[in-house]
This record gives structure tokens, sequence and C-alpha cells, in this order.
């Protein structure tokens, strides 16, 4: 009987959960992960630019199981800034969020408040997201997204100055955060500086990708005259 009650779950949850976004083979596990209420694992069988959507997808299911703010925790980072949809997504999940489950899973600020934060934007338009919700203690990080499409114009580097209660998440790998801002919030727009080649270089092969390997002999013809 009880074996039947775990295959009538497993049937149950395959029924409701969208999995399309999943590898074929990872499917079962997905079912099994959610079945034993761990939204890591879940989300880490999946592609990570597919997670957001994932959970977007399921958030229905996920909340049920209480869940929701470690999926929300292990998915935000994959937001892809300047993705009108993950945008969207974003700020149909963050009032779902339980801000005070949220905070216990997010890394402790580094010192006391207030905090200056820093957002990378370029395009005009709704196209800058200058409200948008992802921010960085890093200003050179920063930069890095402000200049980082070719395709969009005057890019700039927003900066604010926040208290705790506006920082919804922080993760200290990145030293980035989610933050949701008052509509009349001041944010200030500062002058965006070129990096060098040879710093583009490197922020756009991180350690350890497969093309960082060539960036010391680039980056030494670039500085030889």
């Amino acid at each position: 009987m009880a074996a039947w009650s775990q295959d009538s779950l497993r049937d149950a949850l395959r029924r409701a959960l969208d999995l399309t976004l999943f590898p074929e083979i990872a499917e079962e596990r997905a079912i099994d992960a959610i079945r034993n209420m761990d939204a890591i694992k879940f989300l880490a069988l999946a592609p990570p630019e597919h997670r957001l959507t994932i959970l977007y997808q399921n958030q229905d299911i996920i909340g049920r199981c209480n869940i929701m703010e470690d999926a929300f925790a292990r998915a935000a980072f994959y937001y892809r800034v300047g993705n009108s949809q993950d945008h969207a997504i974003l700020g149909s999940l963050i009032p779902r969020l339980n801000r005070v489950r949220l905070k216990k899973l997010s890394s402790s600020l580094p010192g006391v408040g207030p905090w200056t934060i820093y957002r990378g934007v370029a395009g005009k338009g709704r196209a800058r997201r200058e409200r948008g919700y992802s921010w960085t203690l890093d200003r050179e990080r920063a930069q890095y997204f402000a200049g980082r499409s070719a395709d969009l114009d005057s890019p700039s580097i927003l900066r604010a100055v926040v208290q705790e209660k506006h920082i919804l998440f922080y993760s200290d790998i990145k030293k980035d955060c989610f933050v949701l801002l008052p509509a009349r919030f001041k944010v200030t727009a500062e002058p965006y500086r070129q990096p060098s080649r040879r710093k583009q270089l490197i922020a756009d092969n991180p350690p350890g990708s497969a093309s960082s390997r060539q960036i010391s002999a680039t980056a030494l013809r670039i500085s030889c005259p």
C-alpha cells in the first residue's frame, strides 16, 4: 500500500510539474527532488539559463511545498540582465516571497548600513531598466554590465544608497543583491569609463572558462608597445 501511495504521488507530481525545459534524462530525478521538497536539487538539474523560467512555470506547486524562497535563492542569480522575459518573471515572483524566510537564506551584508549599490545600464527608454532588481556592491562589476553590449548606446553607472529594508537578498560570492526600491527613491547616474582592452578581456573570460587560458598571451600583446 505504501509503495502504491508513493507511485500515486509521483504520478500526480508528473502531471503537475512543467518539465519541458529539463533534459529528459533528469525528469525523474526532478520529480523526486520536489517530492523530497528539495528546491536546490530540483533547479540544479536544469540548465542555468532556464532556472528562473522553470521556477516561474512551477511556482504554484513550489509555493505549496513551502520552498519558494529556497528556489528563488537558487534561480535568481541566473537572471539574464537585459532579458525582458526574465525581468518580468522577477517582477511576478517577488510579491510571492516571504521576505523574512528569504533574508535567512541571504549572506550577511558587509558591515553596517546604509550601503552604496551600483547598477550598470545602457540603451534608451525602457531598455535601460533603471529600476531593475539586480544591483551590486562592486562598481567595476556594474561598469562591466553597462558596457558589455555593443548594440546598446549611452552606457551609465547608477548609484543608490540603501538601507537593509530595501535589500531582498544578497550573495557574498558575487557581491550582488536583489533590491526593491520605492518608486520615488533617489538614484544617481555616474559617468561610464571605457575599460582597457585587457580588463575587458578578463571580464568577458573569467578564470576557469575555456577561453581564459588564452588571455595572458593576448593581454601581453596588448600591453606591449
